[in-house]
């Protein structure tokens, strides 16, 4: 059984020159206006839990979900600048620690900036990194080279042990991949659509003999769905995953509504990162009222059932009743309170943070209607 976050704390990342939270539970709800930095504090917690692996925590996170190769390396320049919290000490730093399992992990990134960051950033360190000869030209859409420009070079070093270095590069931005501190995910409110990460997950429950369980789970809220397969094309091109409705075709998830193919996402994201790390970000967008109750219960099930401890963010307090009516009413899911509902407020240009057990909020929201955000 994985040990989960108990503490966490942020230092330099984006709008939180410090920030920390204690008393954390297996599901962790985090509510607040917007811009209050919910999706930061997601982002803090895969770049934790990404460890030495900073290829996921770059594409996730720093460049939120963007295309690489639709990015100049000015685009990537100001991401990395808008990701730091004080711009004035070079080499940039951030920091993010958690206290797991009893023993209290750190992660410290260092960037070190190349030549194009002087187009943003004064004072550019002199012994940015020069360009690497490993890296060869890129060759264009146009069929023409284009050299490579070294963007950064980043270090990342865990608590007192070894440190490991990166060099960040356009257009050639590969990482090398490295075994990560926990497997962790990220989703977005659009991460629903990415085909390859749905395909994943379906091969992932087909392998496991889970897909007849999951249709089923998938059926109370959507009875129209009678299973899912990936068909493959006549020119053995990629094909996404496909979902049979009751007249027996199959169509593909994409052409479905945003709150099934959410759905499909969510909880078999559950299931495939068991003793793992779940982000979601604006967990009530695209689901439907109605469908909500049901997504609660799975994700407090699941969450259990897989040992997957879940930070996720919403500003809709309709959501936050339902999930804990849905904990407080089922006998079979309150018999411990492992939820937390954790207020985000910004007072005085500093984010503070009020944690309630899943009872405490209840209690707050059935005597005095408090406000939780």
């Amino acid at each position: 059984m994985m040990a989960l976050i108990s503490s966490f704390r942020i230092r330099g990342y984006r709008k939180f020159s410090y920030f920390e939270l204690n008393d954390l539970g297996r599901v962790n709800f985090f509510v607040g206006k917007n811009n209050v930095g919910k999706t930061t504090l997601l982002e803090s917690v895969l770049g934790w839990a990404c460890g030495y692996d900073l290829s996921p925590f770059m594409g996730a996170c720093v460049q939120r979900n963007q295309f690489s190769q639709y990015l100049t390396p000015y685009h990537i320049v100001e991401n990395i600048v808008a990701a730091v919290n004080d711009r004035r000490n070079i080499p940039f730093s951030f920091k993010f620690t958690a206290m797991d399992d009893g023993k209290e992990i750190s992660y410290t990134h260092k960037v070190s900036l190349g030549d194009v960051f002087k187009d943003f950033i004064r004072d550019v360190a002199t012994d940015a990194p020069t360009v690497n000869p490993g890296m060869n030209p890129h060759m264009n859409s146009q069929m023409q080279m284009v050299p490579n420009v070294t963007v950064a070079q980043w270090e990342v070093a865990k608590s007192d042990e070894d440190k490991r270095n990166f060099l960040l590069g356009w257009p050639n931005t590969f990482i090398e991949n490295v075994a990560p501190q926990k497997l962790a995910n990220y989703e977005d409110i659009s991460g629903h659509r990415n085909m390859a990460e749905n395909r994943k997950l379906y091969v992932h429950l087909k392998r496991h003999n889970l897909i007849g369980k999951f249709v089923q789970e998938m059926q109370e809220v959507f009875p129209e769905i009678t299973d899912f397969d990936i068909l493959p094309y006549q020119d053995n091109s990629m094909a996404p995953v496909s979902a049979q409705v009751a007249s027996g075709d199959y169509f593909p998830l994409d052409t479905f509504g945003d709150g099934l193919r959410r759905m499909f996402q969510i909880v078999g994201s559950l299931i495939f990162y068991h003793d793992g790390i779940m982000c979601i970000d604006e967990i009530d967008s695209t689901i439907h009222p109605e469908a909500q109750r049901k997504l609660c219960h799975s994700l407090i099930k699941y969450a259990r059932k897989y040992n997957v401890q879940l930070f996720v963010t919403t500003y809709n307090l309709e959501f936050i009743d339902n999930f804990l009516s849905s904990w407080h009413e089922d006998e079979s899911l309150n018999t411990v309170d492992d939820i937390r509902i954790v207020s985000m407020k910004s007072v005085n240009d500093e984010v503070k943070a009020r944690t309630m057990t899943g009872t405490e909020a209840m209690n707050a929201r059935e005597d005095f209607n408090m406000e939780l955000r």
